[in-house]
């Protein structure tokens, strides 16, 4: 879900790649972009009563709609990427933090894309409260995103205390670093 270079804030709309001509999933008339994603997500939760192409296992909401997120994004939806985040963070459990912490900084960045500065630090605010809790790369990547998209607006009061919130986080890239003990 992230970009190779995830430290830098994607201010730019990405360009859909060719699907072996010279139209690209941007020329198409959003209506039926939407149409198209509409018709994957009812076939990916349908049940296996049509016996041509059953389904095998369930699949989770929480991690269809954050599938259907990124596809939204990949399409030029920002709008509907941000709704398939909130519906995927309502149906994802608590007990699953980082999930639902990755889905937060994930949210916050596409909330600022869409030019909305306050909802994206409400929401990276909740996304540094869980952050403590949490060990792993994605979750690291993410705080530098963070701070990448964040530094434009330094200047703001509310950004600055997103900023300084996350400057009081120890990562494992800022904890001292242990020495060995020499023996004796």
């Amino acid at each position: 879900m992230t970009s190779p270079n995830a430290t830098t804030c994607r201010t730019q709309p990405v360009e859909p790649g060719s699907y072996g001509c010279s139209s690209t999933v941007t020329d198409f008339p959003q209506a039926e972009r939407d149409g198209v994603i509409t018709r994957m997500i009812e076939f990916a939760i349908s049940s296996t009563k049509d016996q041509a192409a059953p389904l095998i296992g369930v699949y989770d909401h929480a991690a269809l709609a954050s599938e259907e997120a990124e596809v939204r994004y990949l399409l030029g939806d920002i709008p509907g990427a941000i709704s398939a985040l909130h519906t995927s963070l309502r149906h994802r459990p608590t007990t699953e933090r980082r999930s639902r912490a990755i889905l937060l900084a994930r949210l916050a960045e596409l909330q600022l894309r869409a030019g909305r500065l306050d909802q994206a630090i409400t929401t990276w605010h909740h996304f540094l409260d869980e952050f403590p809790a949490l060990s792993c790369g994605r979750a690291i990547t993410a705080l530098k995103t963070m701070r990448a998209c964040l530094r434009p607006y330094a200047r703001s009061p509310a950004a600055a205390s997103v900023l300084h919130h996350a400057a009081t986080l120890t990562t494992p890239t800022t904890a001292p670093r242990r020495t060995a003990r020499s023996p004796g």
